[in-house]
Order: C-alpha cells, then sequence, then structure tokens
C-alpha cells in the first residue's frame, strides 16, 4: 500500500485512525475493485441526488447551490458516504458579511471547494465582487476579499491559502495576462499580485490549467505565443510556480517542456483537455492532456491522451535537474538544438514512453460528435476514457417520430499485456453504458441516468461521475458511482424514500412530451430537493467595461472562532431515488 498507493483515497483510511478507518487488504480490493469498474463502464449504484441551480464537486465533496424557495448552499462529503448535509443560508450570510447587500439570484457564485473550505464570489452590478471563503464543517466565514475585478476569475486553495487569478493585467505586447492573488489565512496577511508573464491561454480547463500541490502554486500552458508569426515546428507547455510560504515575483520559477512536433498533423482545438492530475502512486503532479489529431495529416482523426510528470529545476542539487539534461532525445529529457538558445523552431522528432501515450479507439460505430459528447474525463490510474454522450434510441422503438434523448456512457481502455508480448498496452475496445434494452426490466437501469431531457453538464473523478440535466434552472442532479465504498443506501434514503419519490414523480409530471421530446414547464418542488455541483452557473455575471488595478482588501465581519452563526446549521441528507447495478 505505501509503495504503490501511498497517495489514494483508500490508502488514507487504512492509514488513518478516525471511524472511517479500514483494513489494508480492504483497502486494496476497492482500488482494484473501482478502478475495474471504472474501465470495464460497469458502475456500481446510479442515485438521482436532488436538484440544483448549480453545483460544485471537488475532493469528493458536493456543494450546490438551491435558489427555490430560499437561495441555500448544500455541502455533503460523498467519498465518506456522509449522512449529514452542512447547510449555508446565502442571504444570512451575504446580510452577516456585507453590509446594506440584498441577496438576488446569481449573486453568490461557488467558485471552489478543498480541504473544508469552499470559497464563493459574490457579484452584482450594485456590488463591488468579493470572495468569501467559509469552513463548511463549522460555518465561519475565514476571509472576505473585495476585489476590483472578477475577469475571468478562478480560487485555488488549501487549509491555510486561498489563491485566486484573473486575466486582468494587460503586458507589453498588448495582450491580457493572468496576475494570481490571495490571502493567507493562518497569519491573516495579504498575498500581492504576481504577474504570469507570457503564460498564453484564457481557457481553464483547455488551454490553460491551474493547481496548489505541496506547498507550490503551479501553473501551466499548452500555448507558446499570442499570435502565429512565423511556422512553429516544435510546440512546449509553458510552465510558472512560486512558493505559497514566500509568494512573490522574485521566486516566480519558470520552466517549458516539449509537447509536440507539428508533422504530427492538425489539432481539433475543440476537443482539447488540459488538467493537472496528481498521481495515485508518486504523488507527483503531472500534466494530463487529451487532444484530437490527424496523423501525418490523414483523414481519420484520432483522441489521444498525452501525460508527463511536471518537473522544474533542483535549486539545491542541480545535477538532478531536467535542465542538465539537454542530450536527450527521450520525451521526459529537454530537446536538442540548433544553437546555444532555445530557438523558436526546432526540427527533431521526439520518441514518447507508451505509459504517457492513450491512443482512443476511435474511427469505430460508437464514435460521437462533440456537440453530442456532454463531458469528457482520462483517468491516468484506471487507463479509461470516459465520456458521456448522448445516444438516442431508435424512434420506431418508442413509437416516438424523432429520437428522443439518452444519456449513456462511452468507456475506451487499455490493460497491460504480460511482459513477453510484443506492445505493452492492449485495448478493450469501445464499452457502452447502460447496454441497449432487450426487455422491459432494462427500462429502469435507461430511465435512472436520464431523468429529464435537456443539456447535460458534469464533472468526473477517479470514482464517480456527477452531472446535472435539464433546460431550468432547477436541473436533475444523477451520480454514477464506480466505487463500492460509496454506501448511499442508507436509513437516511429509506426514512425519505417515499415522500421524496413522490415529489420526484409530481415534479416529472409536470414535465409533458412534446414533438417526441420533452418540453420543461417551471417546477417548485420543495426547497429539500435542492442538488448541484461542478463550477457551472447559469447566470451571466455582470459586465465591467473599465480597467483597474487587481487588489485586494483587508477582510471584514469575520465570525469569531468558536461563535455559532446565523446562517448555518447540519442536517441529514436524503436523495430522491437509488439503483445498485449488479457487474
Amino acid at each position: 500500500m505505501k509503495l504503490n498507493f501511498s497517495y489514494t483515497f483508500e490508502a488514507k483510511l487504512s492509514m488513518g485512525t478516525g471511524q472511517n478507518k479500514i483494513g489494508f487488504h480492504k483497502a486494496l480490493k476497492r482500488i482494484h475493485m473501482r478502478r475495474k469498474a471504472f474501465a470495464l463502464a460497469k458502475p456500481v449504484s446510479v442515485s438521482l441526488l436532488g436538484y440544483a441551480a448549480t453545483f460544485l464537486y471537488q475532493q469528493g465533496v458536493l456543494c450546490y447551490r438551491v435558489d427555490e424557495p430560499m437561495t441555500r448552499i448544500r455541502v455533503r462529503d460523498i467519498h465518506n458516504s456522509s449522512a449529514v448535509e452542512s447547510v449555508i443560508d446565502v442571504v444570512k450570510l451575504i446580510s452577516h458579511t456585507v453590509k446594506g447587500v440584498r441577496c438576488r439570484a446569481g449573486t453568490c457564485r461557488l467558485l471552489n471547494y478543498a480541504d473544508g473550505i469552499l470559497v464563493c464570489l459574490l457579484e452584482a452590478h450594485w456590488l463591488q465582487p468579493r470572495l468569501l471563503a467559509v469552513n463548511v464543517n463549522t460555518g465561519h466565514c475565514l476571509a472576505t476579499l473585495e476585489l476590483e475585478t472578477s475577469q475571468r476569475i478562478f480560487v485555488r486553495n488549501n487549509s491555510d491559502y486561498l489563491l485566486y487569478g484573473t486575466h486582468s493585467s494587460v503586458g507589453s505586447h498588448g495582450h491580457h495576462e493572468w496576475v494570481i492573488s490571495g490571502y493567507n489565512m493562518k497569519k491573516k496577511r495579504h498575498i500581492k499580485g504576481i504577474r504570469l508573464s507570457n503564460l498564453v491561454g484564457y481557457d481553464i480547463g483547455s488551454t490553460v490549467a491551474f493547481e496548489i500541490h505541496r506547498g507550490y502554486f503551479y501553473a501551466v500552458s499548452n500555448q507558446t505565443s499570442f499570435e502565429v508569426k512565423e511556422v512553429d515546428w516544435t510546440s512546449f507547455y509553458r510552465g510558472y510556480r512560486f512558493p505559497l510560504e514566500n509568494a512573490c515575483e522574485g521566486n516566480l520559477e519558470a520552466e517549458q517542456w516539449w509537447r509536440r512536433n507539428h508533422v504530427e498533423g492538425p489539432i481539433n482545438d475543440s476537443w482539447t483537455d488540459l488538467k493537472l492530475h496528481v498521481d495515485e502512486c508518486t504523488g507527483d503532479l503531472m500534466i494530463v492532456e487529451a487532444r484530437k489529431e490527424w496523423p501525418g495529416g490523414g483523414s481519420n482523426g484520432q483522441r489521444t491522451c498525452y501525460t508527463r510528470v511536471v518537473q522544474f529545476p533542483n535549486k539545491e542539487n542541480p545535477e538532478d535537474s531536467l535542465m542538465l539534461d539537454r542530450k536527450s532525445n527521450l520525451e521526459g529529457g529537454p530537446y536538442p538544438t540548433l544553437s546555444g538558445e532555445r530557438p523558436a523552431f526546432l526540427f527533431t522528432q521526439r520518441i514518447r514512453h507508451p505509459k504517457n501515450v492513450h491512443h482512443d479507439d476511435s474511427g469505430t460505430a460508437n464514435e460521437f460528435i462533440i456537440a453530442r459528447t456532454m463531458v469528457r474525463y482520462y483517468s491516468p490510474d484506471a487507463n479509461a476514457f470516459l465520456d458521456l454522450v448522448n445516444d438516442p434510441e431508435d424512434p420506431l422503438r418508442n413509437g416516438d417520430f424523432r429520437p428522443r434523448q439518452r444519456l449513456r456512457l462511452r468507456v475506451s481502455s487499455r490493460i497491460v499485456c504480460p511482459p513477453n508480448s510484443s506492445e505493452p498496452y492492449r485495448p478493450r475496445g469501445i464499452l457502452m453504458w447502460p447496454p441497449n434494452r432487450t426487455s422491459k426490466g432494462d427500462d429502469e437501469l435507461t430511465k435512472l441516468p436520464n431523468p429529464l431531457s435537456g443539456k447535460a453538464e458534469g464533472k468526473c473523478d477517479e470514482r464517480s461521475l456527477i452531472y446535472t440535466i435539464g433546460d431550468t434552472e432547477r436541473r436533475a442532479m444523477v451520480l454514477v458511482n464506480f466505487d463500492e465504498g460509496i454506501d448511499l443506501c442508507s436509513k437516511h434514503h429509506n426514512r425519505n424514500f417515499h415522500a421524496q419519490n413522490r415529489i420526484s414523480k409530481a415534479a416529472a409530471n409536470t414535465y409533458r412530451t412534446h414533438g417526441g421530446g420533452l418540453a420543461p414547464h417551471r417546477v417548485r418542488p420543495c426547497e429539500r430537493i435542492g442538488g448541484g455541483s461542478l463550477a457551472i452557473d447559469h447566470v451571466r455575471p455582470c459586465k465591467r467595461t473599465r480597467t483597474s488595478i487587481h487588489r485586494s482588501v483587508p477582510p471584514m465581519l469575520l465570525t469569531p472562532p468558536g461563535v455559532e452563526v446565523p446562517y448555518f446549521h447540519q442536517e441529514e441528507a436524503t436523495y430522491l431515488s437509488h439503483k445498485n447495478v449488479v457487474i
């Protein structure tokens, strides 16, 4: 366990001392089973969690906002199968922290959750944008930061530091650049703005990615220039980092790593996904990029995921640094140059390790266009692509005139071959779930992931997928679970299931069939049904035309530790429906 799985959630449970502690044998079995279930598209259970306006799902914790009849934020630990939800009354929270402000729909946006702290953005036409950091276990407000701008704002935090970035600074080249500011919640001290000069890209999750890891803040981009001035035959990842303990521009480190050679073929940027992932075995921070390419300029497009470790020079031991490996032509090493300086273009073909390259089984009958691919995710630990796709059934099967929306999981994975094999990996092919209906008994399995019709958005991690679906602000929220250790079938569900199920059916009956699809009407179920997760807010933020210097203002009206807060309480968690899937 300590050798190969030290950084897994199961390892923390097996080495802990709390009530959730498990044995090493059970931990190893749980890791194996959830990776296998993920790679084979065989979820353990599916649950309808509720209805929500917006949600976050990070570190296995679900944070969602409910707007009717009262605006509240609910927080539940999914990975630990928590039977309790923390509830934050947004109206009282805002009035407690900001005087003279009334809450309206869209005023509060969920930005980030980490280490028991939820960070929200208060934004409205009559209000200067502010960040609120709230402890979800006690309800105490840890920081209130007033911002000059919230342009493309993002937040990363841990238990001690809160960092936020905006795409607001204008460089000498005339393009916007990222500025990272923050707040030390432990020492109650502000972190001045650090400009990431020449970090190209503004689309988080596609061209740039940010993360906090082992005491450093990391920023990585897969773009190299704001404008194309010449033919760049080789592209690189560009990365920055600085220590949280002493965050300043003087401690900002920059590095770049080889990405690809353009002779490998054109790229469809619409399919590009970029993220920073912590390896479950080593704990190293890795770049994970999935992109769709046309190898050699051919006509057959192929989606491929590439991974590599984020490495910066070791100042104490330069001989161990990546910087000194300039003669290597392997992927892990740097590149040969045509001169003493780094050139703008290089004529070199690199060799990638098979472990760091995974080709999707594209070109098959089960390939979907991007318009029908709702969620895309790659798990380096399970060696699997997972997509949530719209795969309509034959309309004649149901007596319809046109196809009806049907959400399914599409999984493409690979398995390690024996040592004497000629290939290191063997593809498993394309796997779909739920399977095509062959009997009336399959109807329930098909309907549960499709409670409503409409747009779907979601977030996936190594053990579960949560997505919302619907065309109104109150969207159904579904959990697809691959981890047998997540047990939502509790007494809290059994006690409330019948009442909640009646409300769910009443809400479903207000949706009438129209033209083979579902035409939604306004639904106002009880407030307890609310649900939501993943920073998906359907309220358009206010637009600001003025340009201002990015700064932060000292926090105000913070709740002293040990004092009860009027806007926070905890109550038992429930959900609407649940089904265990037989594997």
